[in-house]
């Protein structure tokens, strides 16, 4: 009975951990098939339990009681691969439609215009130089010589002029000319001033009312950079035989000979009343020498100038 016993509970045991088995398969296979679209064959385990064995008396329950014999045993339960997942393979996505756009159709090229001939640029006019002008004129009359002045200036602040040509015309009262006379007006530098003045001749007792100077051209020269002649001590001397007296300086490096010098005389309007010319014999290079120059004269004096005629460029 005892033997009989413990046989039936291993098979209990033994079909209760079949049944467990199983059940924890089916379990986790249905987890696993959980959201597919395929079933899980679970296949159906049959379990066959032994009958009871007849009991039996004397040797042969001890016999039977020495050999048991389990009737079947338990089926394996066989479960089928579980299917794996179906690939889900995506169609490949479409590549991007290049928009090929039509090539722009290139410019028509225009004819080329015919390149206009650029200005030629015309060259700045170059100033025309000046002649002198002339500043002031006068004379004086007291016996039948008469004696002009007149100083003129170089307008031209860059030029040199040099060999000017003039004209002096006396008129009388009713506008006849009476007499004329012609000179050169020697070197004149850039702005500068000088005088010139002589003695005429006069026929019978005709009275001079105007004297009127013209200048013409002259030669326009570079400047050249040379100290002008300065004078000083200046003086008129009045009386039969009026004079102009004063020092001339020679800044230049070589002597000065048969210098022309003019003299000119104003009265306290400023207007020219007499004046005279004559020649310093010689200026020595680097010093001085008194000049001495006749005059005529109509009135009475207040200012006197003395102008030496350069007519080359002297050496510095």
């Amino acid at each position: 009975m005892q033997v009989r016993l413990s046989w039936q509970i291993l098979a209990a045991i033994l079909i209760f951990l079949i049944a467990l088995c199983i059940l924890g398969r089916s379990l986790i296979g249905a987890i696993t098939s959980m959201g597919r679209s395929s079933s899980i064959a679970v296949a159906t385990v049959t379990v066959v339990t032994s009958p009871r064995p007849t009991p039996v008396t004397g040797a042969t329950a001890t016999k039977q009681k020495a050999s048991p014999v389990l009737q079947s045993s338990p089926t394996e339960t066989i479960l089928p691969p579980e299917p794996s997942p179906t690939e889900t393979i995506l169609p490949p996505e479409p590549s991007p439609t290049e928009t090929i756009l039509p090539p722009e159709p290139s410019p028509t090229p225009q004819p080329s215009s015919t390149p206009q001939p650029s200005p030629t640029p015309q060259p700045s006019p170059t100033p025309q130089p000046e002649s002198l002008r002339v500043l002031a004129a006068g004379f004086a009359q007291p016996t039948s010589v008469l004696a002009y002045a007149f100083t003129v200036a170089n307008p031209n602040p860059d030029l040199m002029v040099r060999d000017t040509r003039y004209q002096l015309v006396a008129y009388d009262a009713s506008g006849i000319v009476i007499k004329t006379d012609t000179g050169t007006i020697g070197l004149l530098g850039p702005g500068e001033q000088t005088g010139v003045a002589a003695f005429l001749e006069l026929v019978g007792d005709r009275r001079v009312v105007r004297v009127e100077v013209v200048l013409g051209g002259g030669l326009f020269l570079q400047p050249a950079n040379y100290p002008p002649m300065t004078s000083e001590n200046l003086a008129f001397m009045s009386g039969d035989k009026p004079l102009v007296t004063g020092m001339l300086h020679n800044p230049y490096s070589r002597d000065l000979l048969d210098l022309p010098v003019t003299a000119i005389l104003y009265r306290d309007d400023g207007t020219i009343i007499g004046g005279g010319s004559a020649k310093v014999p010689f200026v020595p290079k680097g010093g001085q020498a008194a000049a001495e120059v006749p005059v005529l004269v109509d009135g009475d004096v207040v200012r006197a100038e003395l102008y030496p005629r350069i007519d080359t460029i002297p050496t510095p």
